[in-house]
């Protein structure tokens, strides 16, 4: 029976050593709780941190640029930095207008944002040869790489007087050539 009973007087004095005594004083930095495990004291941290012995320290940013994969907006670092977005599973920077993206196409967001997208989700909006323009973005032949916006109206590529309606393949100041108005050819 005295065996018995320091038996049991040891379990209380061991149960009495765990838990939370090897908590105290741990405060996993202020980003997690303290638990027991095996015996000993470990962090258990808060979204966005990760266990660094008895601290929680953040997590690295794993942000990807723009045209990397990602499943939301904060996979994107441009969006971190508040100028970009995740469209259509893809990362991209935020925009005003379709000749500020790549694609020519500034498309608009569920949130009411802009951001560059593929020329798909524009193609219902590009304008057609010799409709008005703001931007090389604007006409439909832009995207196909055979246009430009040339004095506000969409104008094709050419290599010839004889490829344009006008008889005039005008020379443009940055390279190449477009179909333009009589006046403009000398």
């Amino acid at each position: 029976m005295r065996w018995i009973l320091m038996f049991a007087m040891g379990l209380v004095v061991l149960a009495g050593c765990g838990g939370e005594s090897r908590c105290n004083g741990v405060t996993c930095s202020g980003h997690g709780v303290c638990a027991v495990s095996a015996g000993a004291p470990l962090c258990a941290c808060n979204a966005g941190f990760t266990a660094s012995g008895l601290s929680c320290v953040a997590e690295a940013s794993r942000c990807v640029g723009v045209g990397a994969t990602c499943n939301s907006n904060g996979d994107c670092c441009t969006f971190e930095q508040g100028t970009g977005f995740c469209v259509s599973g893809r990362c991209a920077d935020s925009c005003t207008s379709n000749g500020q993206c790549n694609s020519g196409c500034c498309a608009p967001l569920v949130s009411g944002e802009r951001a560059c997208s593929s020329p798909s989700q524009c193609s219902s909006s590009c304008r057609a040869v010799n409709s008005s323009c703001t931007s090389n973005g604007n006409c439909c032949n832009f995207l196909s790489g055979s246009g430009f916006c040339v004095n506000g109206f969409c104008a094709d590529t050419c290599a010839r007087n004889s490829e344009c309606a006008s008889n005039c393949c005008a020379p443009l100041v940055g390279g190449g050539s477009t179909c333009a108005n009589r006046s403009s050819c000398p």
